[in-house]
Order: structure tokens, then C-alpha cells, then sequence
């Protein structure tokens, strides 16, 4: 008995960690949105991949989550172009 509550207990703690995890790549993502479209609109808006991947990689770890590996910028940039026409449609 006192093995499975340990063992509940763990799950739990690791679902904490996932769910704020989550929450940390959401918020660095809504940031990062909001620098794209406060960015200067008379200027051509183009940006580099790498440098938005910097900044998003940045954030997170400026949020305490840690980044293993390295973040798939294809990923990254599909859901920043899914947010930002969703926005504008």
C-alpha cells in the first residue's frame, strides 16, 4: 500500500512538472508573438528562424524549465505561423 502512494505521488509530481513545463513553452511562444507584431510595421517584417528559435530557447530557460536537446525550429515555426494567421483571419 504505502508503495502505490508512492508511487501516485510521484506521477502527480511529474504531471506538475509537465503541466508547468507547458505552460512555460505557451507563455514564451505568446511572448514571442507579441514581438513579431509590435515589431516596427513600417519596416519589411522579416525574420530570421535562428535568431526567433534564440530568443523562444532563451525565455524558457529564463522561466526555469530546462531545455534538453535542442528545440526543432520547423516545429517552432509552424505553430508561430499558425498563431499569427489565426490572429489575422
Amino acid at each position: 500500500m504505502c508503495g502505490l502512494r508512492r508511487s501516485a505521488r510521484r506521477n502527480i509530481e511529474e504531471d506538475r512538472e509537465e503541466n508547468t513545463d507547458g505552460v512555460a513553452h505557451g507563455l514564451a511562444l505568446v511572448e514571442l508573438i507579441g514581438y513579431i507584431k509590435s515589431s516596427d510595421p513600417p519596416r519589411a517584417l522579416i525574420f530570421k528562424l535562428a535568431d526567433l528559435l534564440q530568443l523562444y530557447t532563451d525565455r524558457i530557460k529564463e522561466l526555469g524549465v530546462g531545455v534538453a536537446g535542442r528545440i526543432h525550429s520547423t516545429h517552432l515555426k509552424e505553430r508561430i505561423l499558425a498563431n499569427v494567421l489565426r490572429c489575422h483571419a
